[in-house]
């Protein structure tokens, strides 16, 4: 349930009307529950099978002050296109727990409740609470106060803008009334309606590329597993969610949904361009081919990177070679490590010569019992010691799905002297997870890490971190 302020006028210039209007009694008025009642007409926004817990509030009560009174609401709210916002039960007198009671800290001698037999909708049987003082203690006050609560539920065809009042009634008669301390009715009783919203608005469907919109209600909207809009019409199209939603069919460039908006830059530094037409993901390997073409070498899709050339041209094969396991170590943070708890693995290089990119991948085995689950993967790229904290430009790509780590260092080579880090992965262990896990490097589905002619593709590696869950 949303709350809105009053169409067209602000809070402190509605105060300063009602402090300077004329005097004509008693203000009797409807708040969502735990709302400011100072600030009464208002306006909300529901949605259908919502249930509204609603406060029935007095303002301005002058000597001789209130000895009792009779809130009386109607079974339905008037008005709306469509549906219907009725009586829920569960009305109940506030007592002298709410600070803000009308009778707090006083005994009420007249006493009782009723849930009214709605939908007969019959004055005499509309839902209602009652509560009244000895005249010696009745109450007067220059501040709202609150008297009950109500809860009414809006259906799920509900529809339009609904309206909600006390029910006005004689002195001691049907309907709502207050009696004065002297015995006496107050005359001159004022009721604010509340207004509930329930509106229609554009709903998409179907959060693809291929999205559909029609007019419904948020609560229809729902059951159709779509996103609404509010008061939207379908005619500007439905806005994008994720970056699949802008996809513009072309490969060299970028497809980016911002706040509800497709843009489709172009540029050569993100272009996925490997193989050539691209695999629907960026990384490395798509740097990688347009950093050659910066250099003059062959690139794999010319069409895409701007070297000119036809698309599909076959890159020159480089015979790499390899880099020793040894030259890599993985640490396990923390000494203790307890089922059901975050672990993380620090990945570590040392003495590694002209390092421009690398592409970091770990897998998981051993355990008795239970699962290591990969919940993150990244850089602190706040380290002194990472590898690339002091040679300027580099791009960062983190697959989770993956479990991998790409790095390119866009200002050239870098020679490592000692150890250096390269990245980290937490992972997540099940409830049931005991014995000793061994998280490694591995380069299985063509993963490498690369230096400017060197890769480590050894089978196994003796780089590994110990997990041992008790």
């Amino acid at each position: 349930m949303r709350v809105k302020s009053m169409s067209g006028v602000s809070p402190l210039c509605f105060v300063f009307a009602l402090a300077s209007a004329p005097v004509i009694g008693q203000s009797v008025y409807i708040v969502p529950q735990g709302e400011d009642p100072r600030t009464p007409p208002y306006n909300i926004t529901a949605k259908g099978g919502d249930v509204l817990r609603l406060e029935v509030w007095i303002d301005d009560i002058p000597a001789p002050g209130l000895r009792e009174w009779k809130v009386a609401l109607p079974c339905t709210a008037d008005n709306g296109v469509a549906g219907r916002i009725s009586y829920a039960g569960g009305n109940l007198t506030t007592e002298d727990q709410h600070l803000e009671y009308v009778f707090s800290g006083l005994t009420p001698i007249v006493t009782g409740d009723a849930s009214g037999k709605c939908p007969t909708a019959a004055i005499a049987d509309l839902p209602y609470a009652l509560r009244g003082v000895g005249s010696a203690n009745s109450v007067v006050s220059s501040v709202p106060k609150l008297m009950a609560s109500f809860a009414y539920k809006v259906s799920s065809n509900a529809e339009g803008v609904f309206s909600l009042e006390p029910v006005a009634g004689t002195c001691l008669g049907a309907g709502s009334y207050f009696r004065e301390g002297t015995g006496g009715c107050f005359s001159a009783v004022s009721y604010l309606p509340i207004k509930i919203n329930v509106p229609s608005g554009s709903c998409c469907i179907d959060q693809g590329c291929n999205q559909t919109c029609q007019i419904a209600t948020e609560s229809a909207c729902d059951g159709l597993d779509g996103l609404f809009s509010a008061n939207a019409d379908c005619l500007a199209g439905c806005p994008c969610v994720t970056n699949s939603h802008c996809d513009d069919g072309d490969s060299c460039t970028r497809d980016i949904c911002t706040s509800g908006v497709c843009s489709n830059p172009s540029g050569t530094m993100y272009g996925d361009i490997a193989p050539c037409g691209g695999d629907g993901f960026v990384n490395l390997f798509d740097l990688l081919a347009m950093q050659d073409a910066l250099f003059g070498a062959n690139p794999l899709c010319p069409v895409c990177d701007g070297s000119g050339g036809e698309c599909g041209a076959t890159p020159v094969p480089v015979d790499l070679g390899t880099i020793a396991p040894d030259r890599f170590n993985l640490v396990a943070i923390g000494k203790f490590h307890r089922k059901g708890s975050s672990h993380s693995v620090d990945v570590f290089a040392r003495d590694i010569e002209n390092v421009q990119n690398y592409s970091i991948s770990v897998g998981v085995s051993g355990g008795d019992f239970g699962e290591l689950t990969l919940e993150s993967a990244g850089v602190d790229q706040l380290r002194s010691d990472y590898i690339f904290a002091r040679e300027g430009s580099y791009y960062l790509l983190v697959d989770k799905a993956g479990a991998r780590i790409d790095a390119i260092q866009v200002g050239g080579p870098v020679t490592t002297e000692g150890p250096v880090y390269l990245g980290t992965f937490t992972f997540r262990s099940s409830s049931d997870a005991t014995g000793a896990f061994r998280v490694s490097l591995h380069t299985d589905d063509g993963r490498m890490l690369t230096t400017s002619a060197v890769k480590f593709d050894a089978e196994s590696s003796e780089a590994t971190a110990i997990i041992n869950i008790r």
